[in-house]
């Protein structure tokens, strides 16, 4: 009696371990829902095989490799689609800097590139225009950054055609870290009144803008092969500086108090002193320098900017040559552009605002 009590506990256990991995959000696009949603950018042919060589197939890989280390039988995945975000993000952390798991590592990093833009598009009856109602973020955000939309879609697509091969073309939410620790500093919050300014023009509807133009931009950027900027964030490849901070980023942050408070102190006797001639004694001045100086330090600890991808475009000439050979690989660029899910692009960056802020 108590050994079937056992046996029906492990049960129980293991059912509820298989339903908690079923909840969770796969980051596998469904193949259908990517067919309804781009019938005018690739043929059935060429969406499926991309898909299967370059999510699925390597999930699968990856899914056998990860079952036949686990310790525990409940760890195991016997599905694809039960292979989510964190389980992605940490066998990347896991392989990154392991001579073995170079190869997994590369698999992971194309497989969550490539889930990541199928996952950006929408059918083609949905509203897919940028505007300052329905994506109010991302229309002020990249009237800032790039002048108007028609520069920012030339950006893009002209950027993702100069691709030779594989790779792919990024937005990304640039958040300047300096003045966010720099503004959040409340000794000095009073005298950073004068670079907030200017996110004042925007703070007008029952505040779903976000944006804090000193901090926040976007920016286009190209990515080759497996490379990522989910993983390498400013330096792409720059292995050192993301070994740097994925083990020792308190230790960075440690170093980076201890530079700054001696850097206060030292301006603090400068400004008191009234003799240093290359210092005017006012509090903006000193501010400035402090800025100036703050930002060398992040610089050097590789903590200036912070990125977030928020729309990737794969310039893979598996997606294009077939259906529209040697010379539509413009032409592909712009049914992709058309059927963009800007509404899911302005959540994206919205989370990522707020994550910054808090």
């Amino acid at each position: 009696m108590f050994s079937k009590c056992i046996r029906a506990n492990k049960l129980i256990c293991r059912n509820a371990a298989l339903a908690t991995k079923s909840n969770k959000v796969s980051i596998v696009p469904e193949l259908q829902s990517i067919q309804d949603n781009a019938s005018k950018v690739w043929s059935n042919d060429v969406l499926k095989q991309y898909y299967n060589s370059r999510v699925i197939e390597p999930l699968e890989e990856v899914m056998k490799m990860f079952n036949e280390k686990a310790s525990n039988p409940d760890e195991a995945i016997n599905n694809v689609a039960d292979i989510n975000q964190k389980f992605i993000t940490k066998q990347l952390k896991d392989n990154l800097f392991t001579g073995q798991g170079k190869k997994t590592f590369t698999k992971l990093s194309l497989v969550n590139n490539s889930s990541f833009a199928l996952s950006s598009l929408k059918g083609e009856q949905a509203e897919l225009s940028i505007n300052p109602v329905q994506t109010p973020n991302l229309y002020h955000l990249i009237m800032r950054s790039f002048g108007s939309l028609e520069e920012f879609e030339k950006l893009l697509l002209l950027s993702a055609k100069n691709i030779q091969g594989d790779g792919f073309t990024w937005l990304v939410l640039n958040t300047d870290m300096t003045r966010k620790n720099f503004t959040e500093d409340k000794s000095y919050q009073d005298l950073m009144s004068e670079f907030k300014m200017d996110s004042l023009e925007y703070n007008y509807d029952n505040d779903a803008i976000k944006i804090i133009n000193s901090l926040h931009s976007l920016k286009v950027l190209n990515t080759y092969n497996a490379g990522s900027p989910f993983v390498f964030d400013r330096f792409n490849g720059a292995f050192e500086k993301t070994l740097l901070y994925i083990e020792n980023s308190a230790e960075v942050q440690t170093k980076r108090k201890e530079k700054l408070d001696a850097l206060r102190k030292e301006l603090e006797q400068r400004f008191l002193r009234d003799k240093d001639p290359t210092v005017e004694k006012d509090s903006l001045s000193y501010m400035y320098e402090m800025y100036k100086q703050e930002k060398r330090i992040n610089l050097s600890l590789n903590l200036l900017i912070k990125t977030d991808p928020v729309l990737a475009i794969d310039c893979s000439p598996k997606l294009w040559l077939l259906d529209y050979g040697v010379e539509g690989k413009m032409e592909y660029l712009k049914n992709l552009y058309s059927v963009t899910n800007w509404a899911l692009i302005e959540k994206r960056l919205v989370t990522h605002l707020e994550s910054v802020q808090k």
